[in-house]
């Protein structure tokens, strides 16, 4: 592990974290948080494979949290529904 974080210069660790820190924007611009990190793996998925992996690992996160949320809407929604029609 250690070899391997020698191996990694600053700038990239730097973008590495920036792809994963720019999924916050989501909370004050809407899919933002999808947009940033593809943003960064697009501009840097050929200068540095490290931003590359990061990115893409941000990415992925955030559309399967995504994918999450729009199960639980929907999931609730039934829910609520079925709930309301047991009590007439």
């Amino acid at each position: 592990m250690t070899n391997r974080r020698n191996q990694i210069d600053q700038e990239s660790r730097t973008w590495g974290m920036i792809a994963h820190l720019s999924s916050f924007v989501g909370y004050v611009i809407p899919v933002a948080n999808i947009v940033g990190p593809l943003v960064i793996w697009l501009l840097k998925k050929d200068e540095m494979p490290f931003v590359e992996d990061q990115a893409k690992e941000a990415l992925n996160f955030q559309i399967s949290i995504l994918i999450y949320l729009c199960v639980s809407i929907v999931l609730t929604f039934l829910a609520c529904r079925e709930g309301m029609n047991s009590n007439q």
